[in-house]
């Protein structure tokens, strides 16, 4: 139960921001939909390929530029208060946090694949590839005028 049930509010907050992004991209805010992704993505790092939805975009460059200067922003803020060593110290201490958390995690896709030699970071690269995929097919179907393929 405690596992199952660890980091839900976390959860919640990402998968809004996910939905967020979705719905700001889908109406042409490139921006909004970009700080939805870079707020999501700092919290937790799979709501990263909310990214996708930029390439629906458009204007695909600026899009997801837009995503790329949010993410740098919000890494970047905390220098407001701190100086650049304490920042790099304190991203190293949670890099080093999230690796001894995530030792001990039960049973779950990313567990099974560290198992294997598969590295964390390996794995969510790979799924978030594999949300690619379907944009990658559409883009090699070509429609005629009555939309048929």
């Amino acid at each position: 139960m405690l596992l199952a049930t660890d980091g839900d509010q976390a959860n919640l907050l990402v998968a809004g921001t996910i939905l967020l992004a979705f719905a700001a991209f889908e109406r042409k805010k490139t921006s909004l939909g970009a700080a939805a992704v870079a707020l999501g993505s700092l919290v937790k790092l799979f709501p990263l390929a909310a990214a996708l939805f930029a390439l629906l975009h458009r204007d695909r460059e600026r899009s997801l530029f837009r995503v790329l200067l949010a993410l740098v922003g919000g890494v970047a803020l905390p220098l407001v208060v701190m100086r650049p060593s304490d920042l790099a110290a304190q991203y190293e201490w949670w890099g080093a946090l999230l690796h001894a958390d995530h030792v001990h995690r039960g049973w779950s896709l990313v567990t099974v694949a560290r198992d294997l030699g598969a590295s964390t970071s390996a794995v969510q690269l790979g799924a978030i590839a594999t949300l690619l995929v379907p944009l990658l097919g559409s883009a090699f179907v070509q429609t005629d005028s009555a939309g048929r393929h």
